[in-house]
């Protein structure tokens, strides 16, 4: 029997060692913390971007926003809601530098879709950060979670520093520069992902997204963490 501790919340983790688990990896996450993160409400959703859409909301106005100024809607898959628990651990993860937590992070997103997911693309492309964010922080928050679920990754999307956009407006976003390049080329007709950790607006995404609309019938899908 061997004694660990959760990475979340720090309770014990108890390990029976059998002949079936002797070679796998130790827990590192207890069951209820994983259950706490991923979380999905129950409720009416939009087919494309899963946002939770009122009773009587039959379009998804963000999806219509989007494919009015990008030309496209994003198909979004992810783990959980934006939940005030998913909140805290991706504020420890990302700005107080908890790095641990991508093991976290890491376990739900295999839960939910396992390595087989993976396969199907032929870039799976962490959304960047700039120079100067990757200096503060010391490491890529994606790229982080990615290497601890053993996914292979192309790491070919480059962004320039932005100020936080939370105080600007949706329209004001739309027609900002676009800050995404794409450091190399890809082929016409390929399955990508984009990762990121929280999807709201989809209005980086998007902006992500449309440095891939030279290259023809390319299947672009979204997997964030936390759906907001």
């Amino acid at each position: 029997m061997y004694y660990n501790k959760c990475i979340v919340c720090q309770n014990d983790l108890i390990e029976t060692f059998t002949i079936d688990n002797l070679f796998t990896p130790q827990l590192r996450v207890c069951n209820r913390c994983v259950g706490k993160m991923m979380q999905q409400e129950e409720v009416i959703r939009c087919l494309n971007c899963k946002k939770k859409l009122a009773v009587n909301e039959k379009t998804c106005m963000d999806c219509m926003f989007i494919e009015t100024h990008f030309g496209f809607r994003n198909h979004v898959d992810f783990v959980s809601d934006y939940n005030e628990h998913v909140s805290n651990i991706i504020h420890q993860y990302k700005s107080n530098g908890d790095i641990a937590l991508a093991q976290a992070m890491a376990t739900c997103l295999l839960i939910q879709y396992n390595k087989s997911y993976f396969k199907y693309f032929d870039y799976i492309i962490p959304m960047p950060i700039s120079e100067h964010r990757l200096k503060v922080r010391g490491f890529n928050h994606i790229n982080e979670i990615l290497d601890k679920m053993q996914i292979k990754y192309h790491d070919i999307l480059h962004t320039e520093y932005r100020e936080k956009q939370m105080m600007l407006s949706k329209l004001e976003r739309i027609f900002q520069e676009n800050p995404f390049t794409l450091e190399q080329n890809i082929k016409e007709g390929s399955r990508i992902l984009l990762v990121d950790d929280i999807y709201t607006t989809g209005l980086t995404i998007s902006h992500a997204r449309s440095v891939f609309l030279s290259y023809k019938h390319c299947e672009i899908k979204v997997l964030a963490f936390a759906r907001g």
